[in-house]
């Protein structure tokens, strides 16, 4: 279901890459781009890219069945990447900085922003989040609207300006930009009221 991932690495400082990008070959096609940074910057900068060949609502119900809570580090489709990026993080001196994570959908994307500890327990609550909410979306501003979900975002101006996000789930379970009709309309969706603003 994965059909890509493409990670981006500050040059230099992060040890164990080249293990890294081997062990998600192992089930995954990759594509690893180190990036030069001037020295002002952090030291474990990181984004991804991971492309999967399913719509949203397809691969949240696949993953979570029955009603059960979701655990992103048991699905068979995200467990080696989990257990790799666990490794690259126990390999290295200081936290890794994952600026962002892209996951592309047939028909959406979500943007996850600053997400470097307690992963596991995160993603879970994202997805299972994203389950209970985007078919109310969608009935709020019409089917296939929804093309791009950023969590979290600051409800004000529906931007995201962290480098490195908190370790607790909930600051993601807040609020989350939402882009519509292919960035036409930017709406922020309150997590906890089920609501736009």
């Amino acid at each position: 279901m994965i059909t890509q991932i493409t990670f981006e690495y500050r040059t230099g400082m992060i040890k164990g890459t080249e293990e890294f990008a081997d062990s998600l070959r192992t089930s995954y096609n990759v594509n690893e781009i180190p990036t030069w940074m001037p020295a002002a910057g952090g030291n474990y900068e990181m984004w991804f890219d991971i492309f999967l060949n399913t719509n949203l609502i397809d691969f949240l119900k696949g993953s979570i069945v029955g009603g059960a809570v979701y655990d992103i580090a048991k699905d068979k489709i995200f467990k080696p990447f989990i257990d790799s990026l666990n490794k690259l993080g126990e390999t290295n001196d200081g936290a890794l900085e994952i600026q962002k994570y892209r996951f592309y959908f047939q028909d959406a994307k979500v943007v996850v922003y600053g997400l470097a500890n307690n992963f596991t327990s995160i993603f879970s609550a994202i997805f299972q989040e994203l389950l209970n909410s985007f078919s109310l979306m969608e009935n709020e501003i019409g089917v296939g609207s929804v093309n791009e979900i950023r969590i979290p975002v600051e409800p004000d101006s529906g931007r995201n300006e962290w480098w490195v996000g908190p370790e607790e789930i909930g600051p993601y379970l807040t609020y989350w930009g939402i882009s519509v009709q292919h960035g036409l309309d930017n709406l922020v969706w309150d997590v906890q009221n089920k609501k736009f603003l």
